[in-house]
């Protein structure tokens, strides 16, 4: 039997209507069907809904969230400290490539040269000037101290050059390399005589220093070979006619160039001198080498006939 959903009258199961009201009973049973389907709708959970649901998957989100935090955050630090790093880098860097003094690029000036230090070492006993000579490698620094007012005072300094292979305490001919020890200043020559303390000689196309180690004139000034015995020498006059050299100054090492005083050993080292030269400076024989400037302001302070040179490593 079929209750017509509106007067509520029973008919029979094949009745399409109502007999009392003619209602059909086809939307009842359309109404019927749908209800469970909505039902069944409500109760389905979508994947979605399940899966942000499941506490697992909770877990997994929040590792996966702390992983990702601490991997960004050790990208910040090591960008900071890479940051850093480079920082430290190129100041250290800066401080490496200061200028050394021992570079020919950093030769002093003529103003530089008026420094009035006061120098704390040996009290000579005659207390006469002193031209300090450290040297390092080929590179040298020349520092000449007077004494002045009851103390040792710094008048004038320069860079230059020594021996192409360093300094020795055992000199010997042809070794490049310059003598250790202190020595006396001997006489200056060249072209034209400068403003100086110390005697003074003018080289001539004829003069020439003796270094053949059998010559009975080894180490000597020449200015003629009327007794020659000597078959090589430095021919001291041409380095001044090219304009490559403005006055020498003798160092009496191993004697004094004029076959006078102390005896001098042959083969022990010849022609040393503090050059003052014109151009580019670099290594050299065994002497020392300044520029022009240099020497020029050197001799000027060198205001008295006795001076001494004290050469030795820095």
């Amino acid at each position: 039997m079929k209750t017509c959903p509106y007067c509520g009258t029973q008919s029979d199961d094949s009745q399409k209507f109502c007999v009392h009201c003619g209602a059909p009973f086809v939307l009842e049973q359309q109404n019927n069907q749908a209800q469970p389907y909505q039902q069944n709708q409500a109760n389905i959970q979508t994947p979605k809904a399940t899966l942000l649901s499941s506490p697992a998957v909770k877990v997994a989100l929040i590792i996966a969230f702390l992983i990702i935090a601490g991997f960004v955050g050790y990208l910040g630090i090591n960008k900071n400290s890479s940051t850093s790093n480079s920082v430290n880098n190129t100041s250290q860097n800066s401080i490496n490539e200061q200028p050394s003094d021992n570079t020919n690029t950093a030769l002093p000036t003529e103003d530089s040269n008026s420094e009035n230090s006061v120098y704390e070492g040996d009290n000579r006993s005659d207390h006469e000037p002193t031209i300090d000579v450290a040297v390092n490698r080929s590179n040298a620094k020349l520092v000449l101290r007077k004494w002045q007012n009851e103390q040792w005072t710094t008048v004038f300094s320069a860079l230059g050059f020594a021996g192409k292979h360093g300094i020795t305490g055992d000199k010997r001919e042809g070794d490049g390399k310059t003598p250790t020890g202190t020595f006396k200043l001997g006489f200056v020559f060249g072209l034209t005589e400068p403003e100086t303390g110390l005697d003074f000689r003018f080289v001539t196309p004829e003069t020439e220093w003796v270094d053949d180690i059998n010559s009975n004139y080894y180490n000597t000034w020449q200015d003629n070979d009327a007794n020659k015995d000597w078959n090589s020498s430095e021919k001291l006059y041409q380095p001044f006619a090219s304009g490559k050299a403005y006055e020498y100054i003798v160092i009496e090492y191993n004697g004094n160039g004029l076959g006078t005083g102390d005896q001098v050993t042959n083969g022990a080292g010849s022609a040393i001198f503090i050059c003052g030269k014109n151009g580019k400076l670099g290594p050299s024989r065994g002497d020392i080498y300044i520029s022009r400037k240099d020497m020029k302001n050197l001799l000027s302070n060198l205001d008295s006939s006795t001076a001494y040179i004290n050469i030795h490593g820095e």
